[in-house]
């Protein structure tokens, strides 16, 4: 599994792990990221103008000059609440897809809560903190999703 889960630096992960200052991998040796940015997914699924940005790079281009991709994600579309224009399973399943195709071509996936909010208002910016409202069953749903990938 090349899958890393990070929430406001805090992260968790299978094959990868810390040692000191070092991310490492499974041998303990040395894990340096080298990556790219895929854009849209915390903002495009709030305005209805699809889920990730148009005309991504593929993951077999990405692979060729990186080791992973950072993908930002909206609790609020994640979890299809508040209104969101694209939200829910049509939200996690493109998710899924994208990172299928990375972890496919070898790359390290980083997940972000960039975007969440609590109460009833749409996640349109990012808040400096997890919340009590959606943020645990966020990553809980995204953990079960991800669940041995």
């Amino acid at each position: 599994m090349k899958l890393l889960f990070i929430a406001f630096s805090i992260s968790i992960a299978t094959s990868l792990r810390v040692i000191g200052n070092r991310l490492v991998d499974s041998s303990n040796n040395t894990v340096t990221l080298s990556g790219v940015n895929l854009p849209g997914s915390e903002l495009n699924c709030v305005l209805g103008t699809g889920i990730f940005s148009k005309n991504l790079p593929s993951a077999e281009e990405l692979s060729e000059n990186y080791n992973a991709v950072r993908i930002p994600l909206n609790e609020h579309c994640w979890l299809g609440i508040n209104k969101v224009a694209i939200g829910g399973e049509t939200y996690r399943a493109e998710v899924e897809r994208v990172v299928d195709s990375m972890i496919d071509e070898g790359l390290i996936v980083v997940l972000d809560l960039l975007w969440s909010l609590k109460g009833t208002a749409e996640a349109r910016f990012q808040e400096p903190l997890a919340n009590k409202d959606h943020s645990i069953t966020f990553w809980d749903s995204v953990a079960r999703r991800f669940d041995g990938k």
